[in-house]
């Protein structure tokens, strides 16, 4: 795994409010991606 020279913050999420770091991409469950999609069009 590379390391990485740039500070990441880590902030609680507010889902479970477990800390993660700040940049990383929240996570999104299938179903919801799914339903949100199908309602666009």
């Amino acid at each position: 795994m590379a390391r990485s020279t740039e500070k990441t913050s880590w902030v609680p999420d507010p889902r479970t409010g477990c800390y993660r770091p700040e940049n990383v991409a929240e996570e999104i469950d299938a179903a919801e991606l799914r339903a949100m999609l199908l309602k666009k069009n």
